[in-house]
């Protein structure tokens, strides 16, 4: 069985309402109006979808159209293995039900239901960060459910689950980090039904080695000595400033946008920053660069004055492009709700993640991994080291510099 959804204008209202055209294994076409509107530059005929699944009547609209065909494939199903005839009047009613009902819950016994379970008990005891990546996890099993045409009960999830996951993921261009972040988020789930007494497939559901592992991007100690001598104009100056402190303090966009001169503390006669992370809760007492000291000092001892992560993001890209970053990188590019490799300038790439990476990677291996770890707040040494770029072009050629010096002591010795 197939779906293709198009929209097509009422006859009578004037609206424009979104129809199943259903082919079925015998060849047969079937056409169901549904009662759902959208307007034409709503609509992508391409992904037979809303175009914009951020928006929030077109996330409601694809979470219907979803569940309209589960629910058409299953009815189709049980007339082929009952021998019973079609039904139109009792199609398009159940049809008109999901299309009416304003709280669509999930099949008891569902992947669905038990994800969805996990998450409104963890609503007030995440962050709303870690909420909302839950949410795109339920998000991203609903599609995969509709592609399916198929409800996932408990006892689906295993190894061949994973396997179709990333199938599902690769036709719809969903990164490999992104699959990998979902099937560990099921792990969890499964580990929680495993402690309330209920049996899973847990052990079977693992994701595939990845083939070609992200580089973090960041920016070289050179590019930054680059970023902090040049002339930006008053415009610029805040995003220059906030970079900069980003660089050399390791931190999240959520923490050192909240940084502010009464959290400089004097310990031992050292002045450091001290503050609690927002995502973490991990109280952080950190020594305040001879950088940052500068920023401070061009600002009359006080940080720069807060700007929107969006225009954040907006003018560091301009900044880096000023200053003349802009050798090609490969790089995963987000373009609406998908991302695609492609090769970019650097500056292209350049994000509010950008310091804590260049933190970890510059300073890697000239401070003790230890003292890094508890400047950057990171649970572990695995989940810091997945900040190192392990590629950083100075440490190559530090490296290099160490192999010719070595060798000259050695050959000045022989002679």
């Amino acid at each position: 069985m197939r779906f293709y959804t198009f929209i097509l204008k009422h006859k009578t209202n004037n609206h424009y309402h979104i129809t199943l055209k259903i082919t079925e294994s015998n060849g047969a076409l079937k056409f169901i109006e549904t009662s759902l509107k959208i307007l034409p530059e709503e609509w992508d005929d391409f992904t037979q979808s809303p175009n914009n699944l951020y928006h929030e009547n077109s996330k409601i609209i694809n979470k219907k159209l979803n569940r309209i065909k589960i629910e058409v494939a299953n009815y189709f199903y049980d007339l082929e293995h009952t021998g019973k005839l079609l039904s139109t009047r009792f199609l398009n009613k159940s049809i008109k039900k999901i299309c009416e009902d304003s709280n669509l819950s999930f099949k008891l016994g569902s992947l669905l239901f038990y994800m969805h379970s996990y998450i409104l008990d963890r609503e007030y005891k995440v962050t709303v960060s870690t909420y909302r990546r839950y949410i795109v996890f339920l998000n991203l099993f609903e599609r995969f459910e509709a592609y399916r045409l198929k409800n996932i009960m408990l006892e689906d999830v295993n190894s061949n689950l994973v396997k179709e996951f990333y199938e599902f993921g690769k036709i719809e261009k969903y990164s490999e980090n992104t699959l990998s972040r979902s099937i560990s988020f099921i792990r969890t789930i499964l580990n929680a039904l495993e402690k309330r007494g209920i049996s899973t497939a847990v052990n079977q559901v693992e994701s595939p080695k990845k083939s070609n592992e992200q580089i973090a991007v960041i920016l070289s100690e050179s590019e930054l000595f680059k970023i902090q001598k040049a002339s930006v104009s008053d415009r610029l100056s805040a995003a220059k400033d906030w970079l900069l402190i980003s660089c050399y303090t390791g931190q999240r966009i959520s923490d050192f946008m909240r940084f502010k001169s009464d959290m400089i503390k004097d310990v031992g006669g050292c002045r450091c920053l001290s503050f609690v992370q927002q995502k973490t809760k991990k109280k952080i007492l950190l020594p305040l660069h001879p950088v940052v000291e500068e920023v401070l000092d061009r600002n009359s001892s006080n940080f720069p004055v807060k700007i929107s992560i969006e225009k954040y993001n907006a003018q560091i890209k301009e900044i880096v492009k000023i200053v003349g970053i802009n050798e090609h990188i490969q790089v995963n590019i987000r373009e609406g709700h998908r991302s695609s490799h492609m090769s970019v300038p650097k500056w292209k790439a350049v994000s509010s993640h950008i310091g804590r990476r260049s933190f970890a990677t510059n300073f890697y291996g000239k401070i003790p991994t230890s003292l890094l770890i508890e400047a950057t707040g990171h649970s572990s040494e695995a989940m810091f080291q997945k900040y190192v770029n392990r590629l950083n072009e100075e440490h190559i050629k530090e490296l290099s510099g160490y192999f010719e010096s070595t060798h000259k002591k050695v050959s000045a010795s022989v002679e």
